[in-house]
């Protein structure tokens, strides 16, 4: 492996800080709705913590409730004095979101009190579905790039995914593998909706993440935010398919940077992409990229042209593959 082609390898794992969900605490199915009504909860939700699956800014805990059929997740946003904090707020309006390539929000609680070292605490409450693990973990599996029909499998879902959101009029905004899981139906599933944006939103909060982020994002000038989210979709096609990021934001690599070459000379990109990898990737799968990250949003293709592309249109696993597929993967 040459320096250039480590460099962004590390750039790669170095955007991520939080841990995934691990493979030893996927659920069995799971109810989506509780024995008991939402307006009967209140306080008794009877969550008991199992396990702590990320001590970020806002933890991710493995619980199990009396009213819910199997284990789930519950996620924390510490008040600041009496506030709510603005995160919850933003995440918790999309609790009504509905497809199977989106990770179900299955309750909302705006002050849960909690008990923590430090003392009780009120936060905001959000129950999810569990998932088996996050893209994070198998993008980085040597075996998964070797699988363009799997890779393209997934993108199929993941732009599914996207299409249904455009279409509530939702746009991410924060497209990366760790906000990508593996559902325990084996699909892929979205999630993480803090810093979403609704259309009748009157300002964006994303800035993005570095490396996956539009440069309209970047640059905090974006106005086409749907735009916004094509991109990061060819970032992550990219990802999929080499296992690598197609460049490191503000980095020279090898005396290049490959940041400013993608939307100064395609041509002098793919040589240094050729180059890194050992090897050419297929013109239609070029095509694809490189029509999706765009650095005018206006010259990016749309979803319905995505699906016209010769790459995007080749052999899948059908759904009933897919189990058998991944639980040899896993």
């Amino acid at each position: 492996m040459n320096t250039s082609h480590c460099e962004l390898l590390s750039g790669f794992r170095k955007t991520f800080t939080s841990p995934s969900l691990p493979n030893s605490l996927a659920s069995s199915e799971l109810s989506q709705e509780p024995e008991d009504s939402e307006a009967n909860l209140g306080d008794e939700l009877e969550l008991e913590i199992v396990n702590v699956l990320s001590k970020t800014t806002y933890p991710l805990y493995l619980v199990r409730s009396s009213c819910y059929k199997g284990q789930i997740v519950m996620k924390l946003y510490p008040h600041s004095s009496d506030f709510m904090n603005h995160f919850y707020i933003n995440e918790s309006r999309f609790i009504k979101l509905n497809h199977k390539n989106v990770i179900p929000i299955l309750f909302c609680k705006d002050h849960y009190l909690v008990n923590t070292t430090e003392g009780p605490q009120t936060a905001g409450m959000i129950l999810m579905e569990l998932a088996k693990c996050d893209f994070h973990d198998i993008i980085q599996s040597a075996d998964f790039k070797k699988d363009e029909k799997l890779i393209r499998t997934y993108f199929q879902q993941l732009v599914e995914g996207i299409e249904y959101l455009h279409s509530q009029e939702v746009c991410h905004l924060d497209l990366k593998p760790e906000n990508l899981l593996l559902g325990t139906d084996f699909n892929l599933k979205i999630s993480d909706f803090d810093l979403s944006y609704c259309v009748q939103d009157a300002f964006l909060i994303s800035k993005g993440t570095p490396n996956f982020r539009a440069p309209e994002l970047k640059e905090g000038a974006c106005r086409q935010p749907k735009k916004a989210d094509i991109y990061s979709l060819g970032i992550l096609l990219f990802l999929m398919k080499t296992g690598l990021m197609p460049y490191i934001e503000d980095k020279v690599i090898s005396g290049v940077n490959l940041y400013d070459l993608l939307f100064e000379d395609i041509e002098a990109y793919w040589e240094n992409i050729d180059q890194i990898l050992g090897f050419a990737l297929k013109d239609d799968f070029k095509a694809l990229f490189t029509s999706l990250v765009k650095k005018d949003p206006n010259q990016r293709i749309d979803i319905k042209e995505i699906k016209k592309n010769r790459w995007y249109r080749g052999e899948i696993y059908h759904p009933e593959e897919l189990p058998k597929i991944m639980k040899a993967f896993l």
